[in-house]
């Protein structure tokens, strides 16, 4: 019975990681490559990159979550926050 009210949420899950696209993000390499490289965060389901200059990289969860992203210091603790999270890979059809 969880899982029938569980996938629902899951499936509505949206997030936006907000970020400038140079000053502040070249002061961490692994976010920059997570955001801008392939096989970072454009593998995730319902992900957006909004680039706003001078901000620091959050991630913001169905606008009411905002994690500072600058703690995760690996592209696979990115990973790992975005999978606990709940955000789901996106498959090849």
């Amino acid at each position: 019975i969880f899982l029938l009210y569980f996938i629902p949420i899951i499936a509505s899950l949206s997030g936006v990681v907000e970020s400038c696209t140079g000053w502040k993000l070249n002061r961490y390499p692994e976010i920059k490559k997570f955001l801008k490289e392939e096989g970072g965060v454009d593998r995730y389901n319902n992900v957006q990159v909004k680039y706003i200059p001078g901000h620091n990289p959050d991630l913001v969860i169905d606008g009411t979550e905002r994690i500072d992203l600058t703690k995760y210091k690996t592209r696979s603790s990115l990973h790992e926050l975005f999978m606990l999270k709940g955000f789901m890979v996106k498959t090849e059809l």
